[in-house]
């Protein structure tokens, strides 16, 4: 079982060192970019100029509760909740997206540094993760807008807890990925 687990492992690590290339960061990047914009306006122009303002659960870096959770959904009512699954749609492509391109980033990166053994090559999994954590906020949150108005305050507690968890591996992901590009400016300035 577990060796199995490690030859998946090592299967995702191959694909993202065959796709690690500038091009497919660029595009991953920017679609990624595209999606975040559109989720953004659509929210703002579908849901908050019809049904009110309202912040996107999944964007709140320190959770919410089953208060929050039950004045939003109470706030845009039925019809703007039917609105919002339309649209929250995209954001079950969006973490695929980033993830993907955080990982060829992270991989280039490392490839760069010459840092591609064993004991650094984990660093990639950090934004599949990320990405994981990601869908299971979504369909925590999906099933709470599929069965309003009878909500569910231990579901909604988890997915509080997944979507503060899902920002720390972002911001990690993040993080590494600032942290080994001044590793690589501090090298070429070292050539110099």
């Amino acid at each position: 079982m577990i060796e199995g687990g490690i030859v998946k492992l090592t299967r995702v690590l191959d694909t993202i060192e065959k796709i690690s290339r500038p091009n497919h960061l660029i595009l991953g990047s920017l679609v990624s970019i595209i999606i975040a914009i559109m989720l953004g306006y659509l929210t703002q122009t579908m849901i908050n100029d019809v049904y009110g303002d309202f912040t996107i659960l999944d964007t709140r870096l320190g959770g919410y509760s089953f208060t929050d959770i039950q004045a939003t959904f109470d706030g845009i009512g039925i019809e703007g909740l039917g609105v919002w699954l339309q649209i929250y749609a995209l954001d079950f492509l969006f973490p695929f997206v980033y993830s993907v391109s955080m990982m060829i980033g992270i991989n280039m990166e490392l490839n760069k540094l010459e840092f591609s053994t064993k004991r650094f090559r984990p660093l990639v999994f950090l934004p599949l993760v990320a990405g994981f954590t990601d869908y299971i906020e979504n369909i925590l949150l999906l099933s709470q807008i599929l069965s309003y108005p009878d909500l569910s305050a231990s579901v909604i507690a988890i997915a509080s807890v997944v979507t503060q968890l899902k920002w720390v591996l972002v911001l990690g992901g993040f993080s590494v990925i600032v942290f080994l590009l001044i590793l690589i400016i501090i090298r070429s300035v070292k050539k110099i």
